[in-house]
């Protein structure tokens, strides 16, 4: 489950809780052409596994920028680190968003 989300405008970053719930993950999902770059760093790189964290992040990217077209996804394995300047918004898919959506009268809610 993502529990928060924040963008620059260009790319989105999910917050993810670990399974252990001590901690949390983040994931950054950023455009690039026909790419979808997700940066993440999670132990499952090592075993070079898909891990839930990635899939939950491109889903969630799919559902804010539900337009654009599909695009192939990279995996780059960086930390993420929490910008200041990065705007903290509605899960995309949450009922917030959609009401956010239905308010501000967009023809689609996520």
């Amino acid at each position: 489950m993502i529990t928060a989300t924040f963008t620059d405008g260009v790319v989105l970053i999910c917050v993810i809780p670990s399974k252990s719930k001590t901690g949390v993950y983040l994931v950054k999902v950023e455009p690039n052409g026909d790419e979808l770059t997700v940066i993440h760093r999670c132990p499952a790189h090592r075993f070079h596994t898909m891990c839930s964290h990635v899939e939950k992040a491109v889903a969630c990217y799919k559902q804010w920028r539900w337009w654009e077209r599909p695009k192939t996804v990279r995996i780059e394995s960086r930390a993420v680190i929490l910008q200041p300047e990065w705007e903290q918004i509605p899960v995309p898919g949450s009922v917030q968003d959609t009401a956010l959506h239905v308010l501000k009268g967009d023809a689609h809610a996520s």
